[in-house]
Order: structure tokens, then C-alpha cells, then sequence
């Protein structure tokens, strides 16, 4: 495994994607995470919280760089291209088959948020063990889309539960009934383990405990055995109710019992609601992923169930809140973490993948030949029946931002477009080309 206990990849050179993409196959335990929701909103930390100065937009454009994704789905994913389509269409929008082409015409576009999605989901599934699970929080802003993409990259044998979480909060609503429930999609890998999950048992349910036995113990009776006994359950030897997959006991933040936990993160969730989690589908020391570490609330959850864990977070503000929350646990615990040692170590960059061995250049060269069907990887470039020694082998993150040689960080260029390219990212690439053209593009590769 080539990924450190306790360590977070922050900032905007740590965008999730290019973080699971470093990371080696079959690592991970359990990611439990708390993504984007397409709420078509943008959202700030109050003045006064501890995540001051957290932003985040919640809206997404199809643009040149959604567009390049999904000409890839097209040739690798079938099920995710039918998928995004399906979106593109519900919305209003079209779908060119023979340019391999959507367009959506919508500010704030769910095929937009679909295409920035799979890829993730799709990483997240190769980095999972087979014993592995992802537990993806959701509202009904896409939950229905994100079931159906979950399938196109899971496969459907791979669905636990749609699990309800429901909450209290203020507002009236006129139109509507008042929505105060989230979705949380379990998605497990084949041979993916569960460890029931129990409440205190109920007044009600204790009433059911009617019978004595001649000891004087509580039971019920289930049934009568063939040889003429009884099946009995005692109330002693009973560990509680099961959860169910309707969760209303875990208060949300409205509540003044969670109001300490509180960081002013936007869409920060109860650390009990990440602890139930956890301990049903992991086992102490196992390793915890979560890709929108954000205010750390799976983290948290982790570190006090004593299983390892790694995040990822593209804001900045993560560190900060991390470091806060770390030390908050900690001196409630009166834990002890070693004079002159960091609890957690902050990394920059993606790590690099160990489990596949260097290609050579030359070989690289041909196989994104072949890719790219010997066209420019610029999908708004013009050129045409370049040959492959015309190509220049780039990188999509430059190698000053952390970007690895690994054959997914690497694309061809014209001479022209590797020029312009230079040393600023690919996606600063594709938004520069896209501004100068009055036309969507019709081709594109990589993404």
C-alpha cells in the first residue's frame, strides 16, 4: 500500500481525482464520504466559525472539460455514457451520437455533475478491496441520477442500501412537504462483510419480553420446535433493537445535543452518523478513505474507532479544520501523541501508484497514439494527419504541481497546443480554448 495512516492530501493541487488515481489498487476498506450534492447553490462559512473563509459552488456547466470526459465513457464506459445521456435529455438537452456530442443549454446541468462524478466513482471502485464498501451521502437534489450511475459503475449486485437519514430543522414551505431526510447509497464489493448494528431496546419492544422461565428470566416465544420446545429469545441475552435502514435517531445540527461539534462548514454532518458507518462496514485497523474530507467529520469518526484513514480535500480551509478537530478529540481523551510528533501528516501532492511498474516513453508514445486516434488530445484543435513523431508528450498536472508520469497523467499535443499548454494544467487549458471558440468541440480524448 503506498498511502500513510492519518494523512490528508490537501489543496488545490490535491483534487480528488488525481489523489485516487495514485493510489494502489485493492487498498482501501471503506470510503464514506460526503460529495457534491448538485444543490445548485453556492455556499460560505459564517464570519465567526471556524471554517471562515470555506466556499464552495455547487453548480455545474457542461463545458470543454465535461465534454472530454464523456467522449472517453463512450469508448470505456457504456453503461456511464447511457447514463449521462439519459440526464442530458431529462433536462432538456441533446445528444449528438455521431460527433459522440451533448449539449445541455442549462446554467446548472445534472449531466454536467453526472460526468464530474464518474470518474470518481469509477477510481474509487478500483481502490476498494474485495472486501471493501462505499457509502456515497446524497440528498434528492440527484440521489435518483447517482443510484443509476452507481449501477453503470458498480454494478447492481453491488447495492445494499438506500439508507434514509432523517433530521429536524426550521422553514415552512408552501409548495411542498418540508424535505428533511439525506439518502446514503452502500454500494460493497463481493466478498464485503456486516456487522449488525443495535439501539437500546424500546419500552414497547421490552413489553414483548412477556414469559418467565422457572428462574424467574424475561423471554418471548418465537415457536415450537419439532420435538414439542420452545424457541425462546431472553431479554438478557438480547444486544438491542437492530438499526433498521430508516435512521432518525442521530440529531442533525438543529439540535443543541450536536451544536458543540459545530465548525460553520457548510454541509458538515454529525461525527455519529460517520461512526455508525464505520462500524458496520469496517473493522478496527482497517483503513477509512474519504475523497470530500471537508471539515473531517469521517476522519473524526475514525480516529475514535481506532481504524486507520487518509482524506483528500481541494480547500485549503480542510487542514485547518482537520488540525482543530484532531486536537479537540485529543484533549478530550487526555490522549497522549508523543512530544515533538505531528498527529497528522499534510501532503500537497497525489502520491504515486507502486503497484504498476514504469512505462517506457517510447511505448507510452504509441499506446496514447493509438488512444487518441492520432489526433491532438486538444479537443479544439484543428490539426489534422499528424504523424507521431509530430506528438509531444505532456502532462495534464505538471510535474511542478505534483503530477506523476503515470500513463493517466499523460497525453500527446501538437507542437502548437504544447506550446500554448506550457506549464499551466490541463482543465486552465481547456478553459482558455474553450473562451476563443464559438462552437462546442467536436472531438476530444482525454479529460
Amino acid at each position: 500500500m503506498n498511502i500513510k495512516n492519518r494523512t490528508i492530501f490537501v489543496g488545490k493541487n490535491c483534487d480528488n481525482l488525481h489523489v485516487m488515481r495514485g493510489i494502489d489498487s485493492a487498498s482501501i476498506d471503506l470510503i464514506a464520504t460526503d460529495p457534491p450534492f448538485n444543490s445548485k447553490r453556492s455556499f460560505n462559512a459564517p464570519l465567526g466559525s471556524r471554517a471562515v473563509g470555506q466556499k464552495f459552488d455547487d453548480r455545474w456547466v457542461w463545458d470543454g472539460i465535461t465534454d472530454v470526459w464523456y467522449t472517453r465513457y463512450a469508448k470505456n464506459h457504456p453503461p456511464v455514457k447511457e447514463v449521462i445521456e439519459a440526464a442530458a435529455v431529462i433536462e432538456g438537452g441533446a445528444v449528438d451520437y455521431e460527433r459522440k456530442q451533448i449539449s445541455t443549454g442549462r446554467t446548472n446541468s445534472m449531466a454536467a455533475f453526472l460526468c464530474w462524478m464518474a470518474p470518481r466513482l469509477i477510481e474509487m471502485r478500483r481502490i476498494l478491496k474485495p472486501t471493501g464498501s462505499l457509502y456515497l451521502h446524497c440528498d434528492d437534489a440527484a440521489d435518483s441520477y447517482l443510484r443509476l450511475l452507481l449501477d453503470a459503475v458498480f454494478g447492481r449486485s453491488a447495492f445494499r442500501n438506500a439508507i434514509t437519514w432523517c433530521y429536524k430543522g426550521g422553514g415552512n414551505t408552501k409548495h411542498h412537504f418540508k424535505r428533511k431526510h439525506d439518502t446514503i447509497f452502500w454500494y460493497a464489493m463481493p466478498e464485503a462483510g456486516f456487522n449488525r448494528q443495535y439501539r437500546p431496546m424500546s419500552d414497547e419492544a421490552k413489553a414483548l419480553f412477556n414469559k418467565k422461565d422457572e428462574s424467574g428470566r424475561l423471554y418471548k416465544k418465537h415457536s415450537i420446535r419439532p420435538d414439542g420446545t420452545e424457541r425462546r429469545t431472553y431479554l438478557d441475552e438480547t444486544p438491542g433493537e437492530q438499526i433498521l435502514d430508516w435512521w432518525a435517531d442521530i440529531h442533525s445540527f438543529g439540535t443543541a445535543t450536536q451544536s458543540k461539534e459545530r465548525t460553520g462548514w457548510a454541509t458538515q454532518k454529525p461525527v455519529a452518523l460517520y461512526e455508525r458507518i464505520i462500524k458496520a462496514s469496517s473493522n478496527p485497523g482497517d483503513l477509512v478513505f474519504d475523497p470530500f474530507a471537508g471539515c473531517s467529520t469521517t476522519i473524526i469518526a475514525a480516529e475514535r474507532l481506532n481504524r486507520q484513514w487518509v482524506g483528500c480535500d481541494i480547500d485549503p480551509m480542510a487542514e485547518t479544520i482537520l488540525a482543530e478537530r484532531m486536537d479537540q478529540w485529543l484533549n478530550e481523551q487526555a490522549m497522549e501523541i508523543g512530544r515533538g510528533r505531528r498527529p497528522v501528516e499534510v501532503r500537497k501532492s497525489p502520491p504515486r501508484r507502486e503497484d504498476m511498474p514504469p512505462m517506457p516513453k517510447q511505448e507510452m508514445k504509441e499506446v496514447l497514439y493509438r488512444e487518441q486516434e492520432a489526433q491532438c488530445a486538444n479537443p479544439y484543435c484543428s490539426s489534422k494527419g499528424l504523424r507521431i513523431v509530430d506528438f509531444h508528450i505532456d502532462h495534464e498536472l505538471p510535474k511542478s504541481r505534483g503530477g506523476p508520469d503515470d500513463l493517466w497523467n499523460r497525453m500527446l499535443l501538437c507542437g502548437n497546443c504544447n506550446t500554448r499548454k506550457s506549464d499551466s494544467s490541463w482543465d486552465d487549458l481547456l478553459n482558455e480554448e474553450q473562451k476563443r471558440q464559438p462552437h462546442p468541440p467536436r472531438r476530444g480524448k482525454r479529460g
